[in-house]
């Protein structure tokens, strides 16, 4: 997955699937953005993201031959009170049973400031 660049306080939207051999109903999304590269083992419920969101079933938008295709999104409000800067974003699926996991490569996630926000004096 490349890299992304949103302005704080706008919305973004990426499209993932799951191929039906791994999927399950009632499995999970999640999705991270931090500061560091390669998610701190030390840190599983990602307590130090910026933002994180969990996506369940109904973020399935569609279902192929071989994959159940999920469109996810951050929203204006999630994005809003973010600090600017240079991060590391990260989508994992999770089974509900927790016995599957399939993650995504790990993709370079800029926060730009967004001048309509700024405070003037």
């Amino acid at each position: 997955m490349a890299g992304s660049s949103i302005y704080r306080g706008d919305s973004d939207t990426w499209t993932l699937s799951v191929p039906l051999t791994l999927w399950s109903a009632g499995g999970t999304f999640f999705f991270a953005i931090k500061s560091k590269a390669n998610f701190n083992p030390s840190d599983p419920t990602d307590a130090n993201a910026i933002i994180k969101k969990d996506y369940d079933d109904s973020f399935i938008t569609g279902t192929t031959l071989t994959d159940k295709v999920y469109t996810l999104n951050l929203t204006h409000t999630d994005t809003f009170n973010a600090v600017p800067g240079k991060y590391f974003a990260e989508f994992q699926w999770v089974s509900a049973d927790a016995s599957t996991v399939k993650t995504f490569t790990q993709f370079r996630y800029q926060i730009r400031a967004d001048l309509n926000q700024r405070i003037t004096v």
